[in-house]
Parts: C-alpha cells; structure tokens; sequence
C-alpha cells in the first residue's frame, strides 16, 4: 500500500557532557531518542532495509513524523561510558546499558594482513594531531584541498569533556572555534553543526562554524532544540527543528531565509533528506508495503519550492528498488539499483531516467552486499557498511572507475593492526585521500586519514 502524508527525517543529536576517560579510544555508538526510554546504539546506521523497518514502526508505534538520526547515521557519537553516566543519573529517561542494540553487521575480528606490496593510501592515526592541547579528534569532513574540519575533545572539568570545531592543514591546527560541534562542511570551510544549551536535557541550537567563529542559527517560533545536518557549497543548511512536545520538521535555511521541507508533501514516507547544492532534497523513501511487511524503496528528489517530486526506478530488468544514498558538487546522486539481499547495481544517477553504473555485487563472483556508499566531485566511490558474506564484513571497496574495484585495507600502509577495520567514511576528495573511522571487536574506534600514494607529489 501507498503511505501517504507520513515523514521520516533526522532528530537532534545528544552529545559533548562526556565522562573522564583515562585513555583514548573509547566504545563508541550514539543515542535514540524513545519516549519508551531513549537507548544507546552501539555501531551507528542500521542496514538499508531495517531502516525503513524503523521508520515504519516510528510512526505506528508512536505516530511520529521523524526517525532519529541515530539510526540514519546523523547523530553526533557518544562514548558508551558516557552514556551510562547519563542512564545511571536520569534512569527515567535512558534505557540501562544491558538493553542496549546493535545492528547485524557489528565489527568482526580483524586477521593480520601482509604489508602491501605496492601501498595505494598511506594511513594517519589523527589524535596526535592535536595534541597536547586535546586528548582526540572526531572527524567531520575532508575537502579537495585537503583541509580537515573535526571536532577536538578536552576536559573541560573533573567529569566533562567538550569539543571545539577545529580546522586541520598539514597536519597542523590553523583554526578552532569554541564549544562546539560539527557534523560537516562544505567547500569553502563552512561546517555546520550544533552547540549545546542544556547540558542536563541535551537540548542544543543549529550552528555555523568557519575558522574561529561560530555563529549561532535562529531558533524556530516555540523551538527547544536543533541542529544543522547539512551545508550545500551556496551556504544553505539542513536544519532539524524540534518543539517544545518534542515534534520535529525540517527546513532550509540560508541567509536568514527559512524554507520548509515538509516531506509529508510527497505523500510517501521519507527515510532520507540529502540537501543539494541547488536547494533541493534527495535521498530515499519507502514506496510500498506488502502484507508481509516488506519493504520497497525509491530513491527520490524534490524541490521543496515547487513541490515537484521525481522518482528514481530501477535501471535494470529484475530490480525492484532504488536508494539514493550521498550527492556531490556536481549534482550527481550515488546510490543502488537492486534486489535486497541480491543484487546490488552501485552507480550515479544524473537525471532520473541517467544512470551510470559502476558496479554490480550480490552476485556469484561479487557476493557482497552492502549498506553504505560515499564519493567524490569527480566519482571516485566507497563501498562500505558490509552485511555479508561473513569473509568480507571487515572490508570497504574503492571504486576508481566503472568496473574496478579494490579492497581498501589490502593497499594500506602504516596502519596498526589494533587499530580495526575501516569502519566508516566522512568523506573522500577528487585525490581519493579519505577520512572516517575504524572499529575493532570491542567497538573502539580510532579517526583516520588515508593519503592517496598515487597522485602526484606523493
């Protein structure tokens, strides 16, 4: 059946009260907010499928136009430490850490590895970056010149750590912005993000940061909480407003202009909002569901000024579903044309009845099946998120061009084998230098940067 008048968007993000840790990494996942009682997801987004499952049962469930950002992958990370502070002090609201979730493909035990014959990315463990005056880094965005925006940790007092939005050149600090939190960037080293303004509640206010400067976004009329999820290279942002009985919407605001994205208007259920550089909404909605509760998925853009809807089908014969999973400089949107749990077509989209397809998995020879998908300008991809076979969950594939495909961890150097998996990408620039994290069997994590050995000069 049809939904019709439903939405699913991105929630406010819980984080920078932190508890002391003696060392970095620490277990690392992020909150979902539940009037049953908000819980602690350990390993971040959950798989394509169980996030519509999610958003489904978000509105049955509770009625409710949003999914938490957690679940998509947007929310702000927390230590796991952290969160038991906070579920031991307010019981009433978090879920003990005992009924905590994690999704299916959680990370596995990493076997050692050759040193690579021929190195394609060497590997850069950021903390020491900015130490002494910050004990670790979180990483928010990497662009094409090579400028690193993360947000920094110190302590700020005996049992609180707070981060300031710091930007990186060379391996060197050049700028930081105070108290503060960053989720990404644009081209031109404007990030967006959100400052905390109840430290008890959580509750926090949409933010520019841009060198040393933060800038504050207006709140909303009857606003207790936002935050800013995305900024497009003309200095719009994604904004998630939530009200004072804690119901959310989304809007675009540039310039002191507000324009509201009310996925409601598309008369399906919305999973995704991806802003584009012309102002306009992409990513993924639910397009059915079967008497069994199954799922089919379009990946969709909308133009929240005209209310015109396209939809993107599938572009091969035998495909049920597409998603739109990331959108680049150029206008260009990545994402799948598949069959879940079979066949995936990865490639870009730029129009809806233009793909390009880059490369197919789920198959006999390429029996991956994967969740996540990042790129560059110039359509250098990442595959990662891996769900099955279980000889593969510790890999991430770099796709240089339609056809090839690498896995990512045989050609790195210089990276420690405690560190983990490659475990997920911020970003990827037109050098193919990549930032991200990594997880080990233990859910720690360590930021990374991967220098592509290829380019010139290097």
């Amino acid at each position: 059946m049809r939904l019709t008048k439903l939405i699913a968007g991105l929630g406010t993000a819980l984080i920078l009260a932190m508890q002391p840790l003696t060392a970095y990494p620490a277990q690392w996942g992020c909150v979902v907010r539940d009037p049953a009682g908000s819980w602690f997801n350990r390993d971040g987004p959950l798989d394509r499928q169980a996030l519509g499952a999610a958003a489904v049962d978000t509105f049955h469930r509770r009625g409710s136009r949003v999914i938490d950002p957690c679940l998509n992958g947007a929310g702000a990370r927390i230590s796991e430490a952290t969160y038991a502070r906070m579920a031991k002090k307010r019981p009433d609201l978090f879920r003990p850490l005992d009924e905590m979730k994690t999704s299916a493909n959680a990370p596995g035990a990493q076997s050692a590895r050759p040193k690579p014959a021929d190195p394609a990315w060497r590997y850069t463990y950021l903390d020491p970056l900015v130490e002494p005056d910050y004990l670790f880094l979180d990483p928010a965005h990497l662009d094409n010149k090579g400028l690193l925006i993360g947000n920094a940790y110190y302590q700020a007092s005996e049992d609180e750590f707070v981060a300031d939005v710091v930007t990186i050149r060379n391996g060197k600090i050049i700028a930081r912005a105070r108290n503060g939190y960053a989720s990404t960037a644009n081209e031109k080293g404007l990030a967006v993000g959100l400052v905390i303004t109840d430290p008890v509640f959580f509750y926090s206010q949409a933010a520019f940061f841009e060198g040393n400067q933060k800038r504050l976004i207006p709140r909303r009329p009857g606003e207790r909480s936002s935050q800013a999820l995305q900024v497009n290279d003309d200095g719009a942002a994604l904004v998630y407003s939530e009200d004072q009985s804690g119901n959310g919407s989304l809007w675009i605001y540039r310039q002191g202009i507000w324009t509201a994205f009310d996925p409601s208007e598309t008369g399906y259920l919305v999973q995704s909002s991806i802003l584009t550089g012309r102002g306009l909404i992409a990513g993924s909605l639910v397009y059915s569901v079967d008497a069994n509760n199954f799922i089919t998925y379009r990946g969709y853009q909308f133009d929240p000024r005209t209310g015109k809807l396209a939809l993107f089908n599938p572009a091969f014969p035998g495909d049920t579903d597409t998603q739109i999973m990331a959108v680049n400089s150029e206008e260009e949107l990545l994402g799948y044309s598949y069959i879940p749990g079979r066949t995936e077509h990865i490639g870009i989209w730029t129009s809806p009845g233009r793909f390009k397809h880059y490369f197919t998995e789920g198959t006999a020879q390429y029996p991956t099946i994967s969740n996540r998908l990042a790129f560059s300008d110039n359509d250098q991809i990442v595959i990662y998120r891996i769900s099955r076979p279980a000889d593969e969950v510790n890999n991430a594939y770099y796709v240089p061009k339609p056809g090839v495909r690498i896995n990512i961890q045989d050609y790195v150097t210089g990276m420690p084998p405690e560190h983990g998996r490659l475990y997920f990408f911020k970003s990827i620039n037109n050098d193919g230098d990549m930032l991200g994290v990594t997880a080990t069997p233990d859910f720690f994590s360590y930021p990374f940067l991967l220098t592509n050995l290829k380019r010139s000069g290097h």
